[in-house]
Parts: C-alpha cells; sequence; structure tokens
C-alpha cells in the first residue's frame, strides 16, 4: 500500500491486527501497533477492543489486560464488548 502511496488508515490497521491475531501472530500485532502510532494513528476504543479480544483468543491475560490499562490510561471507557472479552477470558 506503502509503496503506492497509499497511507493505511486506522480501519486497515484494525483489519490487519485481527488478522494476525486469527493466525496467531500476536507478536506482529504490537508492531503494527506501534507502527500506527508513529503514524499518528492512535488508537481508539475499536482498536482496543481488537487487541484486548485477540490477546484473550490467544489466552494471553497479560497482554489483554496490559491493552486494557493503556486504554484507560489514554482516557478511553472500555465498551461491553471489551469488559467481556476480559471477564470470559479469565
Amino acid at each position: 500500500m506503502e509503496a503506492q502511496a497509499v497511507q493505511p488508515d486506522r480501519m486497515t490497521y484494525n483489519c490487519l491486527s485481527l488478522g494476525h491475531f486469527k493466525e496467531g501472530k500476536m507478536h506482529e500485532v504490537k508492531d503494527l501497533v506501534n507502527n500506527m502510532k508513529t503514524k499518528g494513528l492512535f488508537p481508539k476504543t475499536e482498536t482496543y477492543d481488537i487487541l484486548t479480544e485477540g490477546h484473550c483468543m490467544l489466552k494471553d491475560f497479560s497482554g489483554a489486560y496490559a491493552w486494557y490499562k493503556e486504554m484507560l490510561k489514554n482516557g478511553f471507557v472500555p465498551n461491553v464488548s471489551i469488559c467481556k472479552s476480559l471477564i470470559t477470558g479469565l
């Protein structure tokens, strides 16, 4: 995309993150989020939803909780989906 001068947006990063989680590539998601942030696209509630649900899906509850804490630190309120992912993940 970027080679063709098309800049990915937040939705693109969210879709790529979801795909990596489905493939079990949790470490690549962190790189994606870091890349997203360097481009000035910071996570919003939908992104944090994908991040917490993806980590719970892969049984990485400490990772899910880390994203949850970052979300709260950045002033976002967890939605029902995020709370459900964290609760059912336990």
